[in-house]
C-alpha cells in the first residue's frame, strides 16, 4: 500500500488506479514535513494552534518545534540547532529582516494574515549563513471577492485587506499596533520598575498575473518599536527605539525568478545614569539583486548585495569626559553564485548536490573567497520510513553582537573585516521520519553536529560606555565553537485533535583564545534540555489549544566578589557562563468561540492566558545594593507572571 496527500473535505481519501488502492488521511495540522529538514507551514492553518493574546505568531510557533530553542521574554533571537540568532536568516518574500521579533517574544514582525506560507529549514541554502532559514511568502492568487481579517484585543489590534484590482491584480494592505501599557501598565515590569513598550507595523503588497506564466510581486514593510525603562534603585534610565524597513520587486516567469530588494534596520538607545549619559545609535542597510532558474532537476542562481553598517558607538553627554571619536561606518559588497542538481540513483535512493561560491569585499577592500559544497542522500525505506543524511560547509560575513548576545534590540550588526574574520562551519544532519496509520501520526528525529569557526561574543557592559575610552576590539571575545544534539517529535496530524510533543537535548559550546577564558563554555542561549507539547481541538463552533514548554535554564556569568568605589559597584566575575538560570516553564491556553462561522464569514472571540501557571521565570541575574549598603545578587524577573486577554476577530 502507498500513501498520497489527502484532499477534499472528508477524513480520508481513497483513489483507485486499476487494482491498486491509494489511501491517506486528510492532514488537518498546520505543519508539513519536507525534504532535507524543510518544514512548510500554511499560515491559514495557524488558526488551529493556540492563539496567545489573540495572536498565532508564525515565529513563536517555530520555537515549539524540535531543534529550535525557546527564548526568554527578553530574548529576541531565533536559535536553530544551537546556532546564534544571527547565524540564521529570517526573510520576508526572500528579503532579509535584521530584527525579526518584537520585544517580549510574543509578536514577530510578521502579521500572519498578510502571508500565505512559511518555509523553515535547519540549514540556510539561499544565503551565506551558518544556521537555518525562515522565509514567509505572500499569497499569489487573485481573490474573487474582498477579503478582510480584523481583530482587536487588550494588547494589540490588526487589520488586513485583500482586494482584487481588475482581473489579474490584487492589493494587500495590513496594519498593526499595540497598546500594552494601556491596561497592563502595572504588570509589564523589569523587576519592580515599569517598562513602557509599544510597537506598530504595516505591510503593502501588490501581486499581478498578466499571463499564466508571469507573476509580478511588489512588497513594502515598515515597523517601529519604542521602549522606556527607569530603575529607581540604580538611577538608570534607558530609552530605545528600533525598527525595520524593506522593499522588494520580483518577476517570476516560468522557472526564472528575478528580484531587487532593500532592507534596513536602525537602533537608537539613550542611557542616563546619575549625572552621566550616552546616546548609542547603530544600524545596517543593504540592497541587492538576485536571479534564479529552475529547469527539471537543475537549479542555479546568482546574487549580489551591498551593505552599509553603522557600528555601535557611545556619544557621551552630561559629564566632563568627551567622546574620543565617532561611530564607524562600514561598507562592503557580497556576491554569490550557486547551483544544485537532484538525481534518482535507484527506486529507493536519491541524492542532491549543491555548490555555492561567494566573494566578500570587506570594508578595508580586502577580498574573501569561499566555496560551500553540500549534499543530501535520501533513502526511502517504504513502510519503515525515510532516512536522510545532509553534510556540507557554510560561510558567513555578517555579525551581530552586543550587551546580551541574544539578538535583543540593544545589539548591533557589523561586517567581517578588521574586527573579525569571516565565519565558517562544517555540519552534518542525520534525519529519520515516518508516518503511521495512513498519515494519522508522524514521527521525526534529527541528529546534528556543527563546527563553528570565527565566533564572537561581547563582554562589555553599560558602564563601559561612560568611561570615554570605548574600543570595540577590546570588548570582543573571539574563538570557535560547536553545536551538537538530538531532537525528536511525535506529531498527530489528522483529526479534530492535532498537535505534537517534541524533545531536544544538545550542547552549544564556545571557546575563546583569550587569557582568562581557557576551555569550553556554553553559549549564552544554550538550553541543555527542552520539552514542548502543543495540542489543538477543533469542535463545532469552538476550538481550544494549549502549549507547554519546559527547558533548562540558560547560562550566565556570576560575580564571586564586588566592592564599592565611590558610587560605583566594582564586580569581579567568576568563570564565564558557569552558572545557570532556574529552569524555564510556561503553559499557554487559548479558546476560540465562533459566533458566526460559515463559508462566507467568521466572527468570534478569543480568550487566552499567557503563562497560565503563573510561573516566575527569571530573565537574568542582577546585583542589588540595599539601603544599608549591603550587596545581594539574585534573579531578575519580568513584573508579570500571567497575561490574560480577550479579543474579537472577524474574517470575510
Amino acid at each position: 500500500m502507498a500513501f498520497v496527500e489527502a484532499r477534499g473535505q472528508t477524513d480520508s481519501v481513497v483513489d483507485k488506479l486499476d487494482s491498486t488502492v491509494l489511501s491517506a488521511r486528510k492532514r488537518t495540522s498546520a505543519l508539513a514535513l519536507g525534504r532535507a529538514g524543510v518544514q512548510k507551514v500554511e499560515i491559514g492553518g495557524l488558526a488551529s494552534i493556540p492563539s496567545i493574546l489573540g495572536n498565532a505568531d508564525p515565529v513563536r510557533f517555530l520555537t515549539s518545534l524540535p531543534g529550535v530553542e525557546t527564548g526568554s521574554e527578553l530574548d529576541a533571537g531565533l536559535h536553530i540547532q544551537g546556532s546564534e540568532s544571527a547565524h540564521s536568516i529570517v526573510s520576508m518574500q526572500g528579503v532579509p529582516v535584521y530584527g525579526a521579533k518584537h520585544l517580549l517574544g510574543i509578536f514577530s514582525v510578521f502579521n500572519p494574515p498578510h502571508f500565505s506560507t512559511m518555509r523553515y529549514s535547519q540549514r540556510a541554502v539561499s544565503a551565506n549563513r551558518l544556521g537555518g532559514e525562515v522565509d514567509l511568502t505572500l499569497p499569489e492568487d487573485i481573490p474573487e471577492h474582498t477579503r478582510l481579517d480584523l481583530s482587536t484585543g487588550l494588547i494589540s489590534a490588526q487589520g488586513t485587506l485583500r482586494q482584487a484590482i481588475g482581473s489579474c491584480t490584487a492589493l494587500s494592505l495590513s496594519g498593526r499596533g499595540s497598546f500594552i501599557n494601556l491596561l497592563y501598565k502595572d504588570q509589564i515590569k523589569l523587576g519592580e520598575d515599569p517598562l513602557e513598550y509599544g510597537f506598530g507595523d504595516m505591510n503593502l503588497s501588490l501581486v499581478s498575473r498578466p499571463s499564466t506564466q508571469d507573476i509580478l510581486v511588489f512588497n513594502l514593510y515598515s515597523g517601529r518599536d519604542k521602549g522606556n525603562y527607569i530603575s529607581e534603585d540604580s538611577s538608570l534610565g534607558i530609552n530605545a527605539g528600533w525598527g525595520n524597513k524593506l522593499a522588494s520587486a520580483s518577476w517570476k516567469h516560468s522557472g526564472l525568478l528575478q528580484q531587487i530588494w532593500t532592507s534596513t534596520y536602525d537602533l537608537s538607545v539613550d542611557i542616563d545614569f546619575n549625572s552621566m549619559g550616552a546616546s548609542i545609535p547603530s544600524g545596517i542597510e543593504s540592497a541587492g539583486y538576485r536571479i534564479s532558474l529552475e529547469n527539471g532537476n537543475w537549479s542555479a542562481g546568482a546574487e549580489t548585495a551591498g551593505y552599509r553598517a553603522q557600528l555601535q558607538y557611545p556619544y557621551l553627554k552630561g559629564i566632563t569626559v568627551a567622546s574620543a571619536g565617532s561611530a564607524e561606518i562600514q561598507t562592503a559588497l557580497e556576491s554569490s553564485l550557486w547551483g544544485s542538481y537532484e538525481m534518482q540513483l535507484t527506486p529507493e535512493l536519491s541524492a542532491s548536490l549543491r555548490l555555492r561560491g561567494s566573494h566578500f569585499l570587506d570594508p578595508e577592500r580586502q577580498s574573501h573567497w569561499g566555496l560551500s559544497p553540500s549534499g543530501t542522500l535520501r533513502w526511502n525505506l517504504l513502510s519503515a520510513g525515510k532516512l536522510e543524511f545532509t553534510a556540507g560547509t557554510a560561510r558567513q560575513y555578517l555579525f551581530q553582537t552586543g550587551l546580551t548576545n541574544l539578538g535583543m534590540p540593544c545589539e548591533f550588526w557589523f561586517l567581517a573585516g578588521k574586527h573579525a574574520d569571516p565565519q565558517s562551519s562544517v555540519y552534518g544532519i542525520l534525519s529519520y521520519e515516518n508516518t503511521i496509520d495512513r498519515g494519522m501520526y508522524a514521527i521525526k528525529a534529527d541528529l546534528y553536529y556543527r563546527t563553528l569557526q570565527g565566533q564572537v561574543e561581547y563582554k562589555g557592559d553599560l558602564f563601559d560606555f561612560m568611561t570615554g575610552t570605548y574600543d570595540l576590539d577590546r570588548e570582543l571575545l573571539k574563538g570557535d565553537g560547536r553545536n551538537f544534539g538530538l531532537s525528536v517529535m511525535f506529531h498527530k496530524q489528522s483529526g479534530r485533535l492535532t498537535g505534537w510533543i517534541a524533545y531536544n537535548v544538545g550542547r552549544s559550546l564556545r571557546n575563546f583564545d583569550v587569557p582568562g577564558y581557557e576551555g569550553e563554555y556554553p553559549s549564552n542561549h544554550e538550553r541543555l534540555h527542552e520539552f514542548n507539547a502543543v495540542a489543538s481541538w477543533n469542535g463545532r463552533g469552538w476550538s481550544a489549544g494549549a502549549s507547554v514548554v519546559a527547558a533548562s535554564g540558560t547560562p550566565f556569568t556570576a560575580p564571586d566578589s564586588f566592592y564599592l568605589l565611590g558610587n560605583r559597584v566594582i564586580s569581579h566575575f567568576g568563570a564565564h557562563n558557569s552558572n545557570r538560570l532556574a529552569p524555564y516553564f510556561r503553559t499557554d491556553l487559548s479558546f476560540n468561540w465562533f459566533i458566526i462561522q460559515d463559508s462566507r464569514q467568521t466572527l468570534g472571540l478569543n480568550f487566552s492566558m499567557y503563562n497560565a501557571t503563573m510561573r516566575e521565570n527569571p530573565v537574568l541575574y542582577k546585583l542589588y545594593v540595599t539601603e544599608d549598603r549591603k550587596f545581594a545578587y539574585g534573579p531578575f524577573n519580568l513584573g508579570f507572571t500571567i497575561l490574560p486577554s480577550v479579543s474579537i476577530f472577524y474574517r470575510l
